[in-house]
């Protein structure tokens, strides 16, 4: 498979973030890792939300969009001793009924099927999915242990199967961390198209060690994977990732954040990402599980190195333990409504995946709600009718029904 290497996703360059001392918090305003302390930057960026408002459209009332979910279940993806390995795909239905407030869309769950791979790491991990994006007529997913894209096939029976996707060259198409020159999976956990490519990205966030010392900055990178031939190229994000954390005063050294969920909008001409999580804090394991944050962030490519102009908004409900594992624009909204899941992990491992609909300014145009429990769904599509009925006779075939 050829690659290339960028120093840039488009046509500019990134100048290396400058090291910003650590600004003082006030922790009575509430917990590090929420947005209370960015109130003044939230009120200053609004005018902001409001001008990208000012183009929204709605889908014609009575419109129903097919969605897809893919699951990460992380070690319960193991099918007993066998190298073999499954993931859940659900479905579902939002509907939108008419600018009504928080009534505006429903969700209505579909069937799930069962897909299985045979590839896995050398620890035994596999089939832990977290982005699915319908690019080039393919239904893809990537794995974020073995850094596999897979595709989600239309088999010749009517129903659904998981098998490699290949290149030109008739190689199946892996994602590399960094540069791509080891052979060292990425933690794929976002994908989005921009400018005819999938743009293919991972935490955003170096690696560190128990003292705090940057190990690697692989995850920084972003990969751009071509139609057809599906090139790798290999793009260093590092000085884009750290504009967002200036912004949000978690820069590097002084905390961090993890991305699972990153889009382009060609209408508004920005990047719009949701983390997943943030702190203020030196990176712990242990307590990382309860850094989510409630935050989204929109700059255009590519942001300030100051992040000057990075805008930030909160949205929905702060939960700790809940941060946002993908979202989409809604299709008709002119990418003004966002269709979001969240997914929550209990300290007691109890998984549930929560899905809404806000527009860019916060608004709720569907309460955030359980959509599914036991399963923590990291990707999300609208999907092709063909999609949609194959999946119904998967489910179909294993005794499910919608």
């Amino acid at each position: 498979m050829t690659r290339r290497n960028s120093q840039a996703l488009g046509s500019f360059a990134m100048p290396d973030a400058p090291v910003v001392p650590k600004p003082p918090f006030d922790l009575t305003k509430g917990k590090e890792n929420s947005c209370k302390h960015l109130f003044e930057s939230l009120e200053s960026t609004k005018s902001v939300w409001v001008k990208m408002m000012s183009k929204a459209t709605a889908p014609a009332v009575g419109t129903e969009m097919r969605l897809m979910f893919i699951a990460d279940q992380d070690q319960a993806s193991r099918v007993g001793e066998d190298a073999k390995w499954e993931t859940k795909l659900a479905s579902g239905v939002l509907k939108y009924h008419g600018n009504l407030g928080e009534g505006s869309y429903t969700l209505t769950a579909g069937p799930e099927a069962r897909l299985y791979t045979r590839r896995g790491d050398k620890d035994g991990r596999g089939a832990e999915y977290s982005a699915l994006e319908l690019f080039d007529g393919k239904l893809l997913t990537m794995c974020d242990r073995t850094g596999n894209c897979d595709e989600i096939k239309i088999t010749a029976d009517g129903t659904l199967d998981i098998v490699p996707l290949v290149d030109a060259a008739g190689l199946p198409v892996a994602f590399r961390m960094g540069d791509g020159k080891k052979d060292k999976a990425l933690k794929v956990e976002w994908a989005t198209k921009k400018d005819g490519v999938l743009v293919v990205g991972s935490t955003g966030k170096e690696r560190t060690d128990d003292d705090g010392n940057v190990v690697h900055e692989g995850e920084m990178w972003v990969k751009k994977l071509a139609a057809s031939t599906y090139e790798i190229e290999h793009v260093d994000m590092r000085s884009f990732y750290n504009a967002l954390r200036v912004a949000a005063r978690c820069e590097q050294g002084a905390g961090y954040m993890i991305h699972e969920g990153g889009r382009w909008s060609d209408v508004h001409g920005a990047w719009l990402f949701m983390p997943r999580k943030l702190s203020r804090e030196r990176y712990d394991e242990v307590v990382d599980a309860a850094k989510c944050v409630n935050l989204m962030l929109t700059c255009p490519d590519p942001p300030a190195p100051d992040g000057a102009n990075v805008a930030m908004g909160e949205y929905l409900e702060f939960c700790d333990l809940r941060g946002c594992s993908d979202f989409l624009f809604v299709p008709g909204s002119n990418d003004c409504h966002i269709f979001v899941i969240r997914t929550e992990e209990t300290l007691e491992g109890v998984l549930s995946t929560y899905a809404s609909v806000i527009d860019l300014e916060g608004k709720v145009l569907m309460p955030e709600a359980v959509f599914q429990t036991e399963r923590k769904f990291e990707g999300v599509a609208e999907v092709t009718e063909a999609f949609w009925e194959a999946l119904v006779k998967s489910a179909a075939a294993e005794g499910v029904t919608p």
